[in-house]
């Protein structure tokens, strides 16, 4: 991307972690002037931990949805960056959230990127401006609000921030605990529980593993139909 004049422009991008972090990497080695705009005091995006679900400190949506024991479904060695490769001390393909998260840290320091990060900015608005685009940014701290132009925007504030919870004829009917998949983070809630698990995707089939040793009963609920389709 450049301006009109052929010179390296102003880019905001919209959230610091996995795809915000290697946009700011290539648009900063290409010249341009970057601000990353971070809802949270924290980058690395979903693979950043929290105990906490539902609605954050500030009011808030939490789209960080990590659970306890979670190990990546794919090697690390598919999840790396162009010449930036994982530390030669782990041994394991299929690695632990800690590890991904230290990983984006090294890679963050390593190409000096969090300088650019705006913690605590919420973007709120982006509209066309001529032939550039105006950005409206909330700091969720102290409640104010600032707009600036920017040459490119990056939307990276991933694909599945926001959960889609299908409605079930009769789901109101039922008084026992009823929940997306998101707001899970451990096995606490279901000791000894008959629990019921609706899909048969990645995240179905790993929180029901780790389940079914503390649980009464576990059924899995639509696992031919999905691995079928």
């Amino acid at each position: 991307m450049v301006t009109q004049k052929g010179e390296p422009g102003k880019v905001a991008i919209i959230g610091a972690g996995v795809c915000g972090l290697i946009s700011l990497r290539y648009a900063k080695e290409s010249g341009h002037q970057c601000d990353v705009f971070e809802q949270t005091g924290e980058f690395g995006g979903t693979w950043v931990y929290t105990d906490n679900y539902g609605i954050d400190e500030n009011g808030l949506p939490i789209t960080r949805n990590l659970y306890q024991d979670l190990i990546t479904n794919v090697p690390k060695e598919m999840m790396e960056f162009l010449n930036f490769r994982h530390s030669s001390d782990i041994n394991e393909s299929y690695i632990t959230q800690p590890l991904v998260l230290k990983y984006l840290r090294d890679f963050a320091d390593k190409f000096d990127l969090e300088k650019h990060i705006q913690y605590y900015s919420y973007v709120t608005k982006v509209e066309p401006h001529d032939d550039r685009w105006t950005v409206t940014v909330r700091d969720v701290k102290r409640k104010e609000e600032r707009s600036e132009c920017y040459d490119a925007v990056f939307i990276c504030n991933g694909s599945f921030a926001h959960p889609r919870m299908p409605e079930v004829k009769g789901e109101k009917l039922f008084k026992g605990l009823l929940f997306h998949s998101c707001d899970y983070r451990s096995t606490t809630l279901f000791v000894n529980k008959r629990v019921l698990v609706v899909g048969g995707s990645f995240s179905a089939v790993d929180i029901s593993r780790l389940i079914i040793p503390v649980a009464q009963k576990v059924y899995i609920r639509g696992v031919l139909k999905q691995f079928c389709d």
